[in-house]
């Protein structure tokens, strides 16, 4: 197997890692090698530590290298049958695109945004839950009907196609440029940042308290509220207080997964209960977990399933059903959640 493209499949992660198009192991991207052969990023490996050796080989449909290939490894056979021209498939979960997969359906585009992507619509693939047949078999209808490279996948994320990595690069970019104009045509923006609060982290004494780098002394609210987290949740180490100007909308309400991601780590709902990792108070939101990396990923996705929510009320589409958010968030807690711990 060509080291050369291996090479390039890794600098392609850091790459979309430093454009915010994937964060820490979630989304997959591919090359082709030859013929309908591909390497393709692990399962549950992280972008940031991944090397040349970690990467997997798929051909025939079946998978081989150190660690097994990303499970979403026959969405990528399927773009490498269907298009001959495809060199490099990438599969985000950036925060636009994402929000704009619960339009009501395929959006068409001005010139102008038809002219950065290449097509004058953006298809719309219908859900289906993470790694299933479902999910693949709705992708490749998608792409039958609209041969298009760039589509996105319902309450998921987008699927990108091109010749070769630094074209994948590009579309993907340019993607995130039109889903976030094509966001606040919709629904604008809704709040101001907020000044920074304070986050926390669990003491024997009770929590430090900082902003950045810097420890600080609370307000006397903010205290309250992580104190009394902290008291309710003994598994939780790390609280983030988050003042995003589209979580704003959710202040004081009961939020629910729009996407699979926010199904994933944060669970059915988020509230002003205690019974998730994310809190939702009349000013301001918590995102818990058992140490600052967890609970900075719940607060990703919470901003991320925020603006989703958004362009779901406003298109009237439906959240996840739960008995979906409950399978997903066993299946990551029981499995994906170990797997990034250790990669």
């Amino acid at each position: 197997m060509s080291d050369a493209k291996r090479a390039e499949l890794v600098t392609l992660g850091r790459n979309l890692l430093a454009d915010h198009l994937v964060v820490r192991t979630w989304g997959n991207f591919s090359v082709r090698t030859e013929g309908e052969t591909f390497l393709i990023t692990p399962s549950g490996r992280r972008y940031e530590t991944m090397t040349e050796d970690d990467l997997a080989v798929v051909e025939n449909g079946k998978g081989t290298g150190r660690y097994k290939p990303s499970s979403e490894h026959p969405m990528h056979a399927l773009v490498y049958g269907a298009f001959p021209e495809a060199g490099c498939v990438l599969h985000t979960h950036q925060p636009y695109a994402s929000a704009l997969s619960l339009e009501a359906e395929d959006i068409p585009l001005d010139a102008e945004d038809a002219e950065a992507l290449g097509q004058d619509t953006l298809p719309l693939a219908p859900y289906g839950l993470p790694s299933t047949s479902k999910l693949h078999r709705n992708v490749e209808q998608t792409l039958e009907k609209t041969r298009a490279q760039v589509i996105l996948l319902r309450a998921h994320g987008a699927l990108i196609w091109a010749n070769g990595p630094a074209e994948a690069r590009e579309l993907g970019n340019a993607l995130e440029r039109v889903a976030q104009k094509l966001y606040r045509e919709r629904v604008g923006t809704f709040g101001e940042e907020g000044r920074p609060l304070a986050s926390s982290e669990r003491t024997a004494s009770g929590a430090r308290f900082f902003i950045g780098p810097d420890e600080v002394t609370p307000d006397e609210a903010t205290r309250a509220n992580h104190l009394r987290i902290y008291a309710k949740r003994p598994d939780v180490g790390t609280i983030i207080t988050n003042l995003d100007s589209e979580v704003q909308a959710f202040f004081g309400r009961r939020l629910l997964p729009y996407l699979d991601d926010f199904a994933q780590l944060v669970g059915r709902k988020a509230d002003s209960s205690l019974g998730s990792n994310v809190v939702l108070t009349q000013s301001a939101a918590y995102c818990l977990g058992a140490d600052l990396e967890t609970a900075t990923n719940v607060e990703l996705v919470l901003e991320k399933n925020a603006r989703a929510a958004r362009i779901g009320e406003f298109a009237g589409t439906a959240p996840i059903a739960a008995w979906e958010c409950v399978l997903m968030n066993q299946i990551y807690q029981r499995k994906y959640s170990k797997q990034a711990t250790v990669a």
